[in-house]
């Protein structure tokens, strides 16, 4: 009992000296800042179909391996320039916006985007041909140029063909009508177009014609008249002949001859490759447009772009999010996976090998020429459709039609150094 009692009065000590010790200090640690808001980047596109489910899920995928937020929204194509220029206007709208060449140009002659020659780093930018990146650069009134959109992807007009019914790609235009009067038999045809200046500008050049000289001077009524002329004379012959499904608005004509497949040519847009590719397989070919068979010139089809356009306004964390979506859209990865889903790779580096319709493209597109900065600062296709159309329809003659729109250019381009 007494070395129980012993043995308590030694624990009891035990315990006591303990709370007796001087507490230790916690360990320091480090304190982490507050995390930071995530980026969100909104971004406007027309798209439709099964080409915005691409670029939807590009978007996506490019903004979950770089940690920020893309909201996609499809906007109405009819007005999406009027909508872009609106909302920046009032300081609101899209971080990024995705148009065409043309809107790209528009928007940075209203002041409402941003320069973007710093911005890419020169690896990506060599990747993409001189011609392609014209498309979206522009010169203002003080005499600098800056580039305002980065291509993701371009198109021209080619010649499509069925390897089936069409053995060779024609040389010139003669050879082509040939083949074509030779393989109508009905309901077949041998040759399809919708008439426009998209599709037959660049026959212009061929017939010696054209719109600007070197200064950007409107000569379509001057020393580019004769040639004008006979191109819309031309065209007119096209639209005349029997034998050919060349016509004036001739668009669903094609798609429902090719769709049948009665159909072994087509000049048409390089961005419709994917249309005939369903429907003529392993059997499709793309030449560059035959040569004017009576003309010295090389045809000269003009290049479109789609691109990629910043809002000024955005800031810092919003420009380097959208750095990182420019570099990611025209990198080798994502181009080839374009190129995979019909769309035409505007990278040059892809590898096409594998993929014989995008590299035959890529090759013809060495003939094709960025559009002219007055071109694209001005409505002059819809003044050279409307020509055409009136040509075409036996409204006028092609000498008046050439005198009108050439007076319309000069009210168009008025303030410019005109003859």
């Amino acid at each position: 009992m007494h070395l129980r009692r012993v043995w308590l009065m030694w624990m009891l000590c035990v315990v006591l000296a303990a709370c007796a010790t001087p507490a230790q200090p916690p360990i320091a640690t480090a304190t982490l800042p507050p995390p930071k808001s995530a980026t969100t980047l909104v971004v406007w596109h027309a798209f439709g179909g099964s080409e915005a489910f691409v670029y939807e899920d590009m978007l996506q995928s490019i903004a979950a391996a770089n940690g920020y937020t893309i909201i996609s929204q499809r906007m109405p194509a009819s007005t999406l320039l009027a909508d872009i220029t609106t909302a920046w206007q009032g300081a609101k709208g899209p971080h990024v916006v995705i148009v065409n060449n043309s809107h790209a140009i528009a928007l940075a002659q209203r002041g409402l985007a941003l320069k973007l020659d710093a911005l890419v780093a020169a690896p990506r930018r060599d990747a993409l041909s001189q011609q392609v990146r014209d498309t979206t650069r522009y010169t203002d009134a003080s005499g600098t140029t800056g580039w305002y959109g980065v291509p993701i992807t371009y198109a021209f007009p080619v010649l499509f063909y069925n390897t089936r019914a069409v053995l060779q790609a024609p040389q010139t235009t003669d050879d082509m009508l040939v083949m074509a009067r030779a393989l109508h038999n009905p309901p077949d045809w041998g040759l399809g177009a919708d008439i426009t200046f998209d599709t037959f500008g660049g026959y212009l050049a061929g017939f010696d014609g054209a719109v600007f000289d070197a200064d950007n001077r409107v000569v379509l009524g001057t020393s580019g008249r004769d040639g004008a002329e006979r191109w819309l004379a031309w065209l007119a012959t096209l639209n005349a002949d029997p034998d050919l499904l060349t016509r004036l608005h001739g668009v669903l004509d094609v798609e429902r001859t090719v769709g049948a497949g009665q159909l072994a040519m087509v000049i048409d847009s390089s961005a419709r490759r994917s249309t005939y590719q369903q429907v003529w397989g392993d059997a499709l070919a793309v030449a560059p447009l035959p040569r004017y068979a009576q003309g010295d010139t090389d045809v000269a089809p003009v290049l479109s772009s789609t691109a990629v356009v910043l809002n000024q306004r955005l800031t810092s964390a919003e420009v380097r999010a959208a750095q990182s979506l420019i570099d990611a859209l025209i990198s080798s990865e994502r181009q080839i996976s374009f190129a995979q889903q019909g769309i035409q790779p505007v990278n040059r580096t892809v590898d096409s090998s594998t993929l014989t319709a995008v590299a035959s493209i890529q090759r013809a597109a060495g003939s094709a020429i960025a559009p002219s900065p007055l071109m694209l600062r001005y409505d002059v296709q819809g003044v050279l459709q409307s020509a055409i159309r009136q040509v075409l329809a036996g409204v006028v003659t092609p000498a008046d039609a050439i005198t009108t729109a050439d007076s319309q250019l000069r009210a168009i381009v008025e303030g410019t150094n005109l003859p």
